[in-house]
């Protein structure tokens, strides 16, 4: 997938995040913070950011696939 694609999506992916509710949002962002019991077992690294930023949630997707070397995200493409 092309660098592009992957902004496309994490636009895109972005819209729905507005449409949740705070609570909702704050439940996700949790879960990936490992706050909560059951969401220790979930493995990959702890989500260090918020979930409404590209680039926060872009450096721990590259992370959980197991990318150490970021490429930086263009500052033009970049949104939060």
């Amino acid at each position: 997938m092309g660098w592009r694609a992957v902004v496309k999506r994490a636009k895109v992916i972005k819209g729905s995040y507005w449409k949740l509710s705070n609570n909702s949002l704050n439940s996700i962002e949790n879960s990936l913070k490992k706050k909560y019991f059951l969401s220790k077992f979930i493995p990959g690294p702890v989500f260090n950011g918020s979930i409404m930023s590209i680039t926060d949630r872009w450096k721990c997707g590259m992370g959980m696939m197991g990318n150490r070397n970021l490429p930086p995200i263009s500052p033009k493409n970049k949104q939060q």
